[in-house]
């Protein structure tokens, strides 16, 4: 398992990423440890989790 990037906090101090780099199908995914929502997308996993309520997503993954 490998932590991927930094997310500031309103404080203005970083916290560290809850988005899991994982392998799945010959790719590379990007998993959000709070919801367990998957990217295929870096940038898009980061943003999903700055704002990730850690609630199941009321749409299918």
């Amino acid at each position: 398992m490998t932590t991927v990037g930094k997310t500031p906090n309103r404080t203005g101090v970083e916290s560290e990423s809850m988005v899991e780099e994982t392998q799945r199908d010959d790719m590379t995914w990007y998993r959000c440890e709070k919801c367990g929502l998957m990217f295929d997308s870096e940038d898009d996993a980061t943003q999903h989790e700055e704002t990730c309520d850690a609630e199941d997503p009321s749409y299918l993954q």
